[in-house]
């Protein structure tokens, strides 16, 4: 799903909402998300707000971003432009998953009304971004990321349900999700839950995220 999302990058197909425009112009192209600005690609990706603050958080420059690059898929094409290090690699991942996140977030807005939390985005990246990487570049910390896995298999047919939650002082919203991993580690699932107000928050959990 994320290579394709690249791809269809690369390529300016996916169905924004100026796109849907030239074909029906009773369509309101403001962006789904933050209501400022024409819903482009190039818009979603380099200067909806959402978009920035969660860029912020896993340390990518938007702003030198926009100063190198006149589109989006000539961003992306630069991306596949060099050597296969291990911190090439994960750098290159860490790029392709928050751009496909912030996607899925519009796409969450504007399909399901959800509130969006930075925070929770974030963690979304992180967890795929370490689902991702090969075991040899797990402990490289050229993002400055942590990713310390404290999590336990299960036995042999058993699957195991981790919780996780973030919370925003800034908003004072709580995001939740459960992920499912069999006892070989593997992904099996997930559900999230939109951001919640909250006044107090205890959060108890066995495992670690990982």
């Amino acid at each position: 799903m994320i290579k394709l999302f690249a791809r269809k990058c690369i390529g300016e197909l996916h169905n924004t909402k100026y796109k849907l425009s030239l074909h029906n112009d009773t369509i309101d192209t403001h962006c789904a998300i933050c209501g400022r600005g024409e819903e482009t690609i190039k818009h979603l990706i380099f200067s909806c707000d959402h978009a920035r603050k969660v860029r912020r958080l896993v340390n990518v420059g938007i702003d030198e971003v926009q100063r190198r690059y006149n589109s989006v898929s000539e961003w992306f094409e630069s991306w596949f432009i060099g050597s296969n290090q291990c911190s090439i690699e994960k750098w290159l991942y860490t790029l392709m998953i928050s751009a496909w996140i912030i996607w899925k977030d519009k796409c969450d807005v504007t399909f399901q009304g959800v509130s969006l939390n930075t925070f929770n985005s974030m963690h979304k990246i992180h967890y795929h971004l370490h689902s991702h990487l090969h075991e040899s570049c797990i402990n490289n910390n050229n993002l400055n990321v942590i990713m310390i896995s404290q999590w336990k298999p299960p036995l042999s047919d058993i699957f195991k349900f981790n919780v996780h939650a973030s919370f925003s002082q800034e908003t004072n919203m709580l995001g939740t999700g459960i992920v499912i991993r069999s006892n070989t580690g593997n992904f099996e699932g997930m559900e999230s839950k939109e951001p919640l107000h909250m006044e107090f928050c205890v959060l108890k959990q066995e495992n670690a995220w990982p």
